[in-house]
């Protein structure tokens, strides 16, 4: 949208202000999502344990694409840090004893949502299916 001409200029500054500082100014744009998910959200947790120090190299972790609402990430091992939207910097915690196969079965229907993670080809940052950045999935059933 930025370079769209659809905002203009000061709509595009005070949209950046408000993705990039601390505390974030108010923007003039209604925060509501325009449509709404049905059902109830839910996760899984795929790790059995978290370790201390995953470094970055510069490459990226991997996930097939898949629809999620939200997925959890560990903290900063050096204490309280603000993460950016495309996850790189300090060091974190991380996962390991990862499963293979999750399965969620949706306590008021029985359905059952099953996730499988694999390897993927290519440099994957250190991410395998034991250890990896991505605790949690969250979705809607």
């Amino acid at each position: 949208p930025a370079q769209s001409n659809i905002l203009t200029d000061r709509e595009v500054v005070s949209l950046f202000l408000h993705f990039t500082v601390n505390p974030k100014p108010r923007v003039d744009f209604i925060d509501r999502p325009r449509c709404c998910l049905r059902g109830k959200e839910c996760s899984i947790t795929r790790f059995g344990q978290v370790e201390s120090r995953w470094g970055y190299s510069g490459t990226s972790d991997r996930i097939r694409r898949i629809f999620v609402v939200g997925f959890g990430l560990y903290g900063s091992i050096h204490g309280p840090t603000d993460y950016q939207v495309n996850i790189q910097g300090p060091d974190s915690h991380y996962g390991t004893k990862g499963m293979r196969k999750v399965t969620h079965e949706s306590s008021s229907t029985g359905t059952k949502t099953c996730f499988t993670f694999c390897y993927a080809a290519g440099n994957n940052n250190g991410t395998s299916v034991e250890d990896g950045q991505i605790p949690e999935v969250i979705f809607y059933t």
